[in-house]
């Protein structure tokens, strides 16, 4: 019996461990799938017309055309010139009674400004026309329709980035102060959470991109381009070598892809919806590697405006109705330098990126001093004084240091002192986040602007940057801040002023004061605010001074601190009553739409639209137009106007109180940490608002072998603290 006992003892544990030591990406709490397979899609275009090149090209479920359904692109196609037929409609009968207004103008004022909004008007009912006229949306045409004698332009002479003693090889171990990911989706529900950007954003390769140096444009995926004469059609030709990460040939089916599955109610994802009819007016393919892209009208930019982004199309053979959950955990390949690493995914503690050791751009010039290290490890950590003490004895390789306190007196310790850890003040020129408290307007207190105008002058933010901030940091003023031209100069945010919001307040109703100093309505309603934010240690301490100030002017502040991911989807199902938050900008150009148009506030039967980017949920008629003009501009000086005024709207609506901001990133990094010291790139190119997004940064082996060995042996190194400021000639 003894001898029976332990067998059946010794094989549960066998069990156990061999259940345990399976894929390790699964047992460690991700359910990592394998990826499906290009022949399990069935073929797209089985009409006869299907140029030669399309003929074998399989798509995911859905796309081609059956018995029972035309297929996605006729689909497509109809649904289009259906939303352009109603377009032409309901402008056409606004241009009637912008004509009636004209008319019955009392004085030369009034008539030119209808004049003026007549004009715009009337240009965007011909643009409609025009789109309407010009066909289908999307197209297959054959390589020989390509146009002739195309102006093809590569940008290949702006300076080079990086540094060419940047060596490949080791792990880089990066804190992560956040909830982990709801999802790895790149598209979808909770896909837009703070973390995307380091499984997407940052390293992926678009058709073409900005200069981090000199803003001008240069290759991506595309590696020619060419625009037409009516500045309208852009063709992009496709780099021949250009791969997935998986290896799979990027072709021009992938944008078609892109459409279909964002665009797909099962995706989920309004956003793209609108985005692709409002935005763009075609897509023809002229082969598999090039295309052409036609925008509503003439627009600033044209080439990168026109660069739509690809999907892979193989990796999306189980796409269907159950989308949101089949591909929760998955990541689809992408076009950078670097792939999710399944083995270095443990669920809540850790996702890990594996260099492309054959990516198809690591000899190309901009690209091949980057993506130096092997593997990049997000940690995730709840305590931030965990974070430090782990980093002050080497066990994460760079700490960013937003706060002060940390700056100063955090960094007073011997590893900074003996020159194992180095300090750095990283000057950019990247669009400022708009950090602030976005109002939701749907929810009471804030659907009263009276109530918001007071928010505004009871938040006491110049204290919070002269005390928690120490004067280091500056006021944002305008939601555009940091787009130079683009930005409106105008704008100031509003003042400090207990007597400014006790007036604002009263005339919401709140005219009287309770036992503990707080206005109440007559009826006894006191005046308290929710404001939601992230749980960091350093939100905490700055509400605790805002609800202080506030109490001043007689409002109550309720905090209300919430885990990352539950925040996150607190504001996106729009349950707030008012959010500490930040989006993130991209240069050259604002792009304010999304975030402000009345179409992703509420949905066509009235209902508040949930996980849109539109978090205030405000609707206005004038806000909507500036910012379908600042969209659709035509030249740079239309769309510097348009932006100008959605971003006094913005102000007037009193929907986001401006927070802080810097003209600067700090960072310490142990000294085994090497950035670019080339003659064209220092530290890291200046339109970068993290230097470590660059990914032009290497680990020296050599150094950290021996920075080690100092340290167990007491040797010491100069202390190192730098200030890198912008180029010459370069301002913020």
């Amino acid at each position: 019996m003894k001898h029976g006992f332990l067998s059946f003892c010794t094989l549960l544990f066998l069990l156990i461990c061999l259940n345990g030591c399976g894929d390790s990406a699964r047992a460690r709490g991700v359910a990592w799938q394998p990826e499906p397979e290009e022949q399990d899609m069935p073929l797209g275009f089985p009409g006869k017309n299907t140029p030669d090149y399309a003929k074998k090209w399989r798509m995911p479920p859905g796309f081609a055309p059956t018995d029972k359904s035309p297929g996605f692109i006729a689909s497509w196609n109809a649904r289009c010139r259906s939303w352009l037929e109603n377009a032409i409609k309901q402008q056409e009968e606004t241009v009637a009674s912008l004509e009636r207004l004209k008319e019955q103008a009392q004085n030369p004022a009034e008539k030119r400004h209808h004049e003026t909004t007549l004009k715009t008007a009337r240009n965007q009912l011909a643009a409609y026309r025009t789109r309407l006229d010009g066909g289908p949306y999307i197209r297959l045409q054959r390589p020989e329709d390509l146009p002739a004698a195309l102006p093809w332009e590569s940008n290949w002479d702006e300076p080079e980035l990086g540094d060419p003693r940047a060596t490949k090889g080791g792990t880089l171990r990066l804190p992560i102060t956040r909830s982990f990911p709801d999802t790895f989706r790149p598209f979808g529900p909770n896909s837009n959470n703070g973390f995307r950007r380091y499984l997407y954003d940052d390293i992926a390769m678009d058709l073409v991109t900005i200069h981090p140096g000199t803003g001008a444009i240069i290759p991506g995926l595309a590696d020619k381009w060419a625009v037409s004469d009516d500045g309208r059609t852009v063709y992009y030709h496709i780099d021949d070598k250009a791969t997935f990460t998986d290896g799979t040939p990027i072709t021009t089916r992938d944008f078609l892809t892109a459409i279909y599955i964002r665009t797909s109610p099962y995706a989920k994802a309004s956003y793209y919806q609108n985005y692709y009819l409002e935005n763009i007016a075609g897509i023809t393919l002229y082969g598999p590697r090039t295309f052409s892209v036609t925008l509503p009208a003439r627009a600033p930019m044209p080439v990168y405006k026109a660069a739509l982004t690809c999907d892979p199309t193989h990796f999306y053979s189980e796409f269907g109705a159950d989308y949101a959950e089949r591909y929760q955990w998955r990541t689809p390949p992408g076009t950078g330098g670097y792939a999710v690493s399944p083995d270095n995914v443990i669920r809540g503690t850790q996702i890990g990126l594996r260099r492309i050791p054959d990516w198809w751009a690591k000899n190309r010039k901009y690209a091949r001093y980057s993506c130096n290290v092997d593997d990049i490890l997000y940690l995730f950590y709840a305590d931030p004084a965990k974070v430090r003490e782990l980093f002050r004895i080497g066990e994460l390789d760079v700490l960013s240091l937003r706060e002060p306190e940390h700056w100063y007196e955090g960094m007073e310790i011997p590893e900074v002192h003996h020159g194992y850890i180095r300090r750095a003040e990283f000057h950019n020129i990247w669009p400022r986040s708009p950090f602030g408290f976005f109002l939701n307007t749907s929810r009471p207190p804030f659907n009263d602007k009276n109530i918001r105008l007071g928010l505004h002058h009871a938040m006491n933010i110049d204290g919070i940057i002269d005390t928690v901030f120490r004067g280091d940091y500056r006021r944002l003023h305008s939601y555009a801040t940091g787009f130079g031209k683009y930005t409106n100069p105008s704008i100031r945010a509003r003042e400090y002023s207990p007597e400014k919001a006790r007036e604002y307040f009263a005339m919401a109703g709140y005219t009287r004061t309770d036992r503990e100093g707080y206005l109440c309505t007559p009826g006894g309603k006191r005046l308290t605010v929710e404001i939601s934010y992230a749980n960091e240690p350093l939100y905490n301490i700055f509400m605790s001074k805002l609800r202080e100030d506030a109490a001043r002017c007689g409002v109550e502040i309720l905090p209300d601190s919430l885990d990352t991911m539950v925040f996150f989807r607190k504001v996106m199902d729009k349950r707030h009553q008012a959010a500490v938050w930040s989006w993130g900008f991209t240069p050259p150009i604002p792009r304010l739409h999304q975030g402000f148009h009345s179409s992703f506030a509420y949905d066509s039967k009235g209902n508040v639209a949930t996980t849109t980017n539109n978090i205030t949920a405000y609707a206005d008629d004038d806000l909507d137009e500036a910012l379908i003009d600042e969209r659709d501009a035509t030249t740079e000086q239309e769309a510097v106007a348009a932006s100008h005024r959605a971003q006094q709207l913005i102000h007037d609506s009193a929907t986001w109180i401006p927070g802080w901001t810097t003209d600067f990133w700090r960072l310490a990094y142990w000294r085994w940490i090497q950035w670019p010291r080339s003659e064209t790139t220092n530290f890291a190119p200046p339109r970068y608002y993290d230097p470590l997004d660059s990914h032009l940064y290497w680990i020296d082996e050599n150094e950290k072998a021996a920075t080690i060995r100092a340290r167990h042996n007491g040797e010491t190194y100069p202390e190192k603290q730098e200030n890198i400021p912008l180029p010459p000639g370069q301002t913020p």
